[in-house]
This record gives structure tokens, sequence and C-alpha cells, in this order.
């Protein structure tokens, strides 16, 4: 279930075959919308004027919350286990069995890009700040695609269990994932957050052979940590 940024509107997805909308105060029932299987997930966008459902149906579809009429179809091969809507209400992505999360135009219904994957994807989730999406596929890897980029795969999390869920934090600097064997995870999407935290839990510089272990030999040798010492052997021997 789900409210509209309103909190005055719930939608529920069932397995009656229906999506439907309730008045939050009364509880009494606004609307369903008929569905002819399953479905699986309800979401409002950020202005509350279009709600999406996905299941069974191998779609998602869009209905407008003023006129409780159909306005897109948003076509998959297989259930569709997800579908959200971009902060900046420009994207919407779903989510489905066929081994692909798509991107469409949230305003028009178009189809944008489709990400592959090696198995069922069931999650996805919009960084708030970055033109990022990050998604949870049943191959135990969370991925982050860059829109900017031409929707590049920039990041992969391979887990030993399979991954359930994601999300980006408010700032789009962490990515938090949830994992089946108990596990949650935040994860620094930014390099430069990445070295800050390392250097404030090490004590000294790599080496010159750790560096040359760890970075290569094409890039020359420099203090990571520019707050740590330099140590001993940390210059190739003359």
């Amino acid at each position: 279930a789900r409210l509209n940024p309103t909190n005055d509107v719930l939608a529920t997805a069932s397995a009656d075959n229906t999506a439907c909308l309730w008045k939050v105060e009364d509880g009494s029932l606004l609307k369903c919308f008929q569905h002819e299987e399953t479905v699986h997930e309800v979401r409002f966008s950020h202005d509350g004027n279009v709600l999406a459902t996905a299941g069974e149906e191998h779609s998602a579809f869009l209905w407008d919350v003023n006129t409780y009429q159909r306005i897109e179809t948003l076509e998959h091969k297989g259930t569709v286990w997800d579908v959200r809507f971009s902060f900046d209400g420009e994207l919407i992505a779903t989510t489905s069995a066929d081994h692909t999360a798509k991107l469409w135009n949230a305003k028009t219904g178009r189809f944008i890009k489709t990400l592959d994957h090696d198995a069922v994807v069931l999650e996805v989730s919009f960084n708030p700040v970055a033109q990022q999406v990050a998604t949870v596929s049943k191959d135990k890897i969370v991925r982050v695609w860059d829109i900017e980029k031409g929707y590049t795969e920039v990041a992969r999390m391979s887990y030993s269990s399979e991954a359930w869920d994601t999300r980006f934090s408010p700032n789009g600097e962490w990515l938090a994932t949830a994992t089946s064997n108990g596990i949650a995870r935040i994860h620094y999407l930014s390099k430069e957050k990445l070295i800050e935290e390392g250097c404030d839990r090490l004590q000294r510089n790599l080496t010159y052979s750790e560096w040359r272990r760890y970075v290569g030999e094409d890039l020359p040798y420099e203090k990571t940590c520019p707050n740590l010492p330099e140590p001993a052997g940390a210059q190739p021997a003359k």
C-alpha cells in the first residue's frame, strides 16, 4: 500500500486483480482499477496526479487519479515487479521477470531504454540528487546506472546472498542494500568520499610495493591521504 504525497489517499495492490484508492480520513473506497491478473505494486507520481500499477499482466499501467482513466501501458515480456517515478518527475522505471529494467518518459509513456540483466529484476531506485538509477536482480547483484552517460552501468555490488532491496540516501552520496542473509550495507558512490573514509581509518599511506600491487606501475606514486605520513619504502629504491 502507498500513500499519495498529501497523505489523504491510500492506494492498495491485491491478488484479487485490482488496485484500489481509499480515502484516508474515513476509509471509504474511491475507485478500484480492474486488472486481468494479480497486482504487485502501486506508486503515486510526485504530484499525486498519476497512479502506476504493476503485476502479472506483463505490463505496468498509468492511471489518471482525477478522471480514473488509464492513460498509458508500459509493456514487458514477464511479470512486472516494481515501478517508480524519478524525483524530477521526468522518468518512470519498471523491473520485470523478463530480466530487464526499462526507462520510460513519465509525461508521454514513450519507451526510452532497456537495462539488460542476467536474471529477474526485482527492485529499482532513483537517486534523488544525481542522474542515477539502481536495480536489484536475482543474480545477487545491485547495479548503478548513469542516466547522463547513456544509461551506462557505472557500479556493481555483488553478494553471496540474494539482494532484496536498495535505496539512495537523501543526499545521493550513499547506496543502502539489503540481502537475504539479514545484512544491510552502506556503499559510498563518490570516489572522493570513499578515499576520505579510508583515510580516516588508516594510520599511514601505501608503501611503494603496495602501490604497485593495488594501483599499478603505470601511475606514479603519490600520497593518497595528504594528512597521513609517508611510510618507509614509499619510494622506489635508487
